[in-house]
């Protein structure tokens, strides 16, 4: 494993724990989904609510494969990748 190899599976790790992390403290932390909800709808977004629950929900799912190493065309929705 070359060195480029070994700071790409670092960085994935870590930008794969914060995604999964920050999806985590919407659903969990703070104002919860109400409060993510209350924030997008404030930035124009509606239904905030609707909006809140998918983006909470596909931070913590794309989160999974970013830290195992897996491809992150995995979560798409058909399941293809690009």
């Amino acid at each position: 494993m070359s060195s480029t190899d070994l700071a790409l599976l670092v960085f994935r790790g870590v930008i794969g724990a914060v995604f999964r992390a920050h999806g985590l403290n919407h659903v969990f932390g703070g104002g919860r989904l109400r409060g993510t909800a209350e924030w997008f709808a404030g930035l124009g977004v509606r239904p905030g609510y609707a909006h809140a629950v998918l983006a909470s929900g596909v931070e913590v799912v794309a989160g999974v494969p970013l830290v195992l190493g897996r491809p992150s065309g995995s979560v798409s929705p058909d399941g293809r990748g690009s």
